[in-house]
């Protein structure tokens, strides 16, 4: 099995619905499966999330990590330090994304890369209903400034984060 091109970090607390919506939104990427991975991380939740992953039946690669409640910063780290890709591709498990997502994410990377940093859009909602359209558009920063580092929907090669 080769390693995905890109992993997809997701910490979640207490998201079920919200982050299963999420997962049906990475299953229609217009790209190869294959070439990316997605990490859950379940932040110590309670009301089944972790379950509700683990049993997902994904296109692509599913992992699921658990640790104690600690946060995003803690649970984003964890998702770092078990991502097989090249690439990390930091989402939040509220978010609803295009399906070309990660394809945008890949092209600008093979395209205007090495050490850059990707910024591109979503939906983030409170209404599972009637969700608005993402934004379109994508951006990348050649000038790495970490105090600036956004993290969701942003992508950076996995080696620069272990050198910060």
């Amino acid at each position: 099995m080769t390693n995905p091109e890109i992993t997809l970090v997701i910490p979640a607390y207490n998201n079920r619905p919200v982050l299963n919506q999420c997962l049906n939104h990475l299953a229609k990427q217009d790209c190869d499966p294959s070439l990316f991975e997605v990490v859950v991380i379940d932040d110590g939740s309670t009301d089944g999330t972790g379950d509700m992953a683990r049993q997902y039946k994904a296109p692509f690669s599913l992992t699921v990590l658990r640790q104690e409640h600690a946060g995003q910063c803690k649970g984003r780290n964890l998702g770092i330090r078990n991502a097989r890709g090249r690439i990390v591709l930091f989402l939040d498990s509220d978010m609803f994304v295009a399906p070309d997502l990660v394809s945008e994410h890949l092209e600008i990377h093979r395209t205007k890369g090495p050490r850059i940093i990707v910024q591109g859009p979503a939906i983030n909602t409170d209404n599972l209903e009637k969700p608005a359209e993402p934004s379109k558009g994508f951006h990348f920063y050649g000038k790495i400034q970490w105090g600036y580092f956004i993290t969701w929907n942003a992508s950076i090669e996995k080696e620069l984060l272990f050198q910060a």
